[in-house]
């Protein structure tokens, strides 16, 4: 007995030990993205270990969140010099949102992200943009960005959250060029410190409930 309990304890205090590491900053341009004008970006483009990317076009309007409507599955990518100087991605319809999304890998969850965003013809446009989090709880948000036809503009945020859902819209003259971010280890939740000694106490009572039995039995 004195044998099993220990081992519980052994193993709730494992339990609440963070697995704590160094954070990984990854950056995804989308240089290559697509084989040339209007090519559709795979959905592969950019995954890694870090985090899982995902691409899709949204139907325009007010639909933003995760009850917009879904107008394809794509996104499509545009390489030029007139594009702030750079490539991009973009909504696969005129008068549409494109979304990026981002899921953290295994174990991992996202501490801070930064979107860099261009414009065509390297003439400065104006752009909405919403950022939501894994439970589409909306982080930020700016309905007329101005993105500078020459260096772009950057959106960047600390987050805690294991997924990352980026608007953008309506304008098609908009884009994203790339994307960073910063993952780190989930940490365990921590055990409350009385509950290896409220688990031994369980075992101890349970021992004693057995033995009282036995004596009444062998007094019966």
């Amino acid at each position: 007995m004195k044998m099993k309990m220990m081992a519980i304890v052994g193993l709730t205090s494992l339990a609440a030990v963070s697995f704590a590491m160094p954070a990984l900053a990854t950056t995804v341009d989308f240089t290559g993205a697509g084989a040339g004008n209007y090519a559709v970006v795979s959905q592969s483009y950019g995954d890694s270990a870090e985090a899982d990317l995902t691409y899709r076009t949204l139907a325009g309007g007010n639909n933003w969140g995760q009850t917009a409507t879904q107008s394809a599955n794509v996104v499509d990518y545009w390489a030029d010099a007139n594009y702030s100087g750079d490539q991009a991605i973009f909504a696969a319809a005129n008068s549409n949102k494109l979304e990026l999304g981002l899921l953290a890998g295994s174990g991992l969850g996202f501490t801070s992200v930064t979107f860099k965003l261009g414009s065509y013809p390297n003439a400065t446009q104006s752009a909405a943009f919403k950022l939501f989090d894994a439970g589409w709880n909306l982080l930020a948000s700016n309905d007329t960005l101005s993105i500078d036809g020459a260096t772009g503009a950057l959106v960047s945020l600390a987050v805690n959250t294991t997924a990352l859902y980026f608007q953008m819209g309506d304008n098609w003259n908009t884009g994203i060029q790339s994307v960073s971010y910063q993952t780190a280890a989930v940490a365990a939740t921590p055990i409350p410190a009385a509950l290896p000694l409220f688990a031994t106490a369980l075992g101890a009572m349970g021992f004693a409930a057995r033995r009282r039995r036995k004596s009444e039995t062998l007094l019966g």
